[in-house]
């Protein structure tokens, strides 16, 4: 437990603690805000991924795409070997 011994002091050290509070409780909230920000464009961007995966013929091309390229990763990998 902190013991205070000089009056002044630990009236100065409270004024002080008491002051940086409403900073401290401005920058939570900002970064709240920001949050819920980035938390709604995220969600946005996933609906615009899932309308394409489905305009672009689902998981199934998707899954020939990654093979492909897993392929390709290989082949340049033996290449320069």
């Amino acid at each position: 437990m902190f013991s205070c011994t000089d009056e002044a002091v630990c009236v100065k050290l409270m004024l002080s603690l008491i002051s940086s509070r409403p900073p401290q409780h401005r920058l939570i909230t900002n970064l709240g805000e920001d949050m819920d920000v980035t938390q709604t464009r995220l969600k946005a961007a996933q609906k615009r991924m899932s309308e394409i995966i489905k305009k672009a013929g689902g998981m199934s091309q998707m899954c020939v795409v990654v093979v492909l390229s897993v392929i390709l990763v290989i082949l340049v990998a033996v290449a320069f070997m």
